[in-house]
């Protein structure tokens, strides 16, 4: 593990996750876990695309206030993530601030968030309840489709998917 000087703090709210797909296909297991943080802001988070995947859209003050997970990374594992979300061309990794759970101490930490610039305005006119409040691991084991069952040019279609105005 890094020195704690070198540690970021990061929150995830999808794949990541304890029990989740991309928990076990990164090392993020032998990240410190901190706990569970619910984001101080309301953000829109959306299960998108034929694969089922969590979308969590950079439009503060839209949305639920979203429950994830909070770890402290060392640098190669931060680079691992960035590296896995498409940071900086897909994702944008960037400060948001998170209260514990159990104790309601605020911190700040970094997140994986889609930009404006990838998705559809119309995203952020759904209905207040087509949001989710947390991606479960239930809504994972009945939907989510990992990388490796995707047909080639998956990429492209969750593109369209995120661009087009239909959550579905």
């Amino acid at each position: 593990m890094a020195a704690a000087s070198s540690l970021t703090v990061v929150w995830v709210y999808g794949t990541l996750k304890r029990s989740f797909f991309n928990h076990a296909a990164t090392n993020l297991a032998s990240a410190v876990t901190l706990g569970t943080a619910r984001t101080v802001e309301r953000y829109p988070l959306l299960t998108l695309s034929p694969f089922r995947i969590p979308f969590l859209l950079d439009a503060p003050d839209i949305g639920q206030h979203v429950d994830g997970e909070l770890y402290a990374v060392g640098p190669e594992l931060l680079a691992e993530l960035d590296a896995l979300e498409g940071h900086p061309h897909w994702y944008v990794r960037r400060e948001i601030a998170v209260d514990m759970v159990d104790s309601g101490e605020r911190k700040l930490s970094q997140a994986y968030l889609l930009p404006r610039t990838l998705f559809r305005p119309e995203l952020l006119e759904l209905p207040e309840e087509e949001y989710q409040r947390a991606y479960t691991l239930d809504d994972h084991r009945r939907e989510y489709v990992p990388p490796s069952e995707r047909p080639p040019g998956a990429r492209d279609t969750i593109i369209e998917v995120v661009k087009s105005c239909s959550p579905e």
